[in-house]
């Protein structure tokens, strides 16, 4: 049975020029943006666009909802922002080939995957230690 999802909506107005965040994808996070004075540019997959005020753009879980924003000028960036969230997630950057746990933000590589028993060799020492104690 998946976990329940909980829906967070928050009302953004953000002064910031450049990149809103790197390029990002969330593994189990859907995002609903409604514009309002979107003076940037998004980038999803390999394209951009201008989104105009009322549109909703929709920013899926998985591989195909990588999402950057760019704003280009000194205008604000004013939307509503309607996500679920199940308390956990990992997001994927894929320009730098990051991994990032979330809420606890610890961060790795994924191109530095390992087998699953790697390292786990003489437990059985561990547990005789154990025992003797």
């Amino acid at each position: 049975q998946a976990p329940e999802s909980v829906l967070h909506l928050d009302y953004k107005h953000s002064y910031f020029i450049g990149f809103s965040w790197e390029m990002r994808k969330l593994r189990s996070i859907n995002r609903n943006l409604k514009a309002y004075n979107m003076a940037t540019i998004i980038r999803k997959e390999e394209r951009d666009f201008q989104p105009h005020p009322g549109d909703m753009l929709f920013f899926e879980a998985g591989e195909t909802g990588a999402h950057q924003l760019y704003n280009h000028t000194d205008e604000p960036c004013t939307y509503l922002d309607l996500r679920s969230y199940i308390g956990h997630d990992v997001c994927e950057y894929p320009d730098s080939g990051k991994l990032i746990l979330m809420p606890t933000a610890e961060t790795f590589r994924k191109d530095e995957q390992h087998a699953y028993f790697e390292g786990e060799e003489g437990v059985d020492t561990i547990w005789n230690k154990l025992n003797r104690q």
